[in-house]
């Protein structure tokens, strides 16, 4: 469910950028994206696709959650 509404988080943020074409909302969108959907999907599939021990694919999709929550606080910082 987190990973359904964390790109209908990204589609409005897309429409959004579209309009005012301004950065921080489309590094908001990517951080948000990042931080739930992306790391949501990773976890998923490397768990049910390979086989990959679970340690690997918990700190993977930590990496990206971090990497999410990094580049949210570089846009909040930034502005």
């Amino acid at each position: 469910m987190a990973v359904v509404l964390s790109l209908v988080v990204g589609v409005k943020g897309l429409q959004s950028y579209r309009v005012s074409n301004d950065r921080g909302i489309a590094l908001l969108t990517v951080g948000i994206l990042l931080l739930s959907g992306v790391a949501g999907s990773v976890n998923v599939a490397f768990t049910l696709f390979t086989a990959v021990p679970g340690w690997i694919v918990t700190t993977g999709a930590n990496l990206v959650r971090l990497l999410g929550v990094i580049v949210i606080i570089m846009t909040i910082y930034d502005s």
